[in-house]
C-alpha cells in the first residue's frame, strides 16, 4: 500500500466511524424518553453494531478484490469503490422513520414502542435496498441518457 492509499483508509474509517456514532448516540438518546438502558443497548450493541462491523467488512473486500480483478484483467491500477454508512440516510432512518414511530405508537410500553420503531427501520432499509437492487436493471439505460457529470451531483457534498 502507498501513502495515498493509507490515507483514503483511514479516511474512509474514519468517515464511517464518526456516522456510526452519531446515528447510535441518537438511538441511544431514546432512552430520555423513556426506554431502558437495557433494550436501548440491546438493539445497538447486539444487533446494530456487529451488523454493520460484519456489513463494512464484506462490502470493502468485495469492492478490492473487484479492483483488484480489473488490475490484474487490464494491466492497469484500479481503485476499489469506498464502501460505507450513507451519512444522510442513517439520521434520516433514526429521525424520520424511528422516531415517529416510537412517538406515534400508542398503547404500548416504551420498550415496546422502541422495538417496533427498531423493526419498522430494518424493514424500511430492507425495501430501500430492494428498489436500489430494482433500479440498478436500468442504470446502463441511464447512463445512456444522462450526462455522467450530472450523475456525481448528489455525492458532492456527502463525505
Amino acid at each position: 500500500m502507498k501513502g495515498g492509499d493509507w490515507g483514503a483508509l483511514t479516511q474512509l474509517f474514519f468517515d464511517n466511524l464518526s456516522t456510526l456514532l452519531g446515528a447510535l448516540f441518537a438511538i441511544q438518546a431514546m432512552v430520555n424518553f423513556g426506554v431502558s438502558e437495557e433494550a436501548v443497548s440491546y438493539v445497538v450493541f447486539k444487533k446494530i453494531v456487529p451488523g454493520v462491523g460484519l456489513t463494512l467488512f464484506i462490502g470493502n473486500v468485495y469492492y478490492t478484490w473487484m479492483a483488484i480483478r480489473l488490475t490484474n484483467k487490464y494491466n492497469r491500477p484500479y481503485t476499489a469503490q469506498p464502501y460505507g454508512l450513507n451519512t444522510p440516510a442513517a439520521f434520516a432512518f433514526v429521525f424520520n422513520i424511528m422516531y415517529p414511530v416510537y412517538f406515534g405508537s400508542s398503547q404500548a410500553t416504551p420498550d415496546e414502542k422502541f422495538y417496533e420503531a427498531y423493526q419498522v427501520a430494518l424493514v424500511a432499509n430492507f425495501l430501500t435496498g430492494v428498489i436500489s437492487a430494482v433500479l440498478a436493471l436500468f442504470g446502463p439505460l441511464i447512463l445512456k441518457v444522462v450526462p455522467p457529470a450530472a450523475l456525481l451531483v448528489p455525492i458532492a457534498g456527502i463525505g
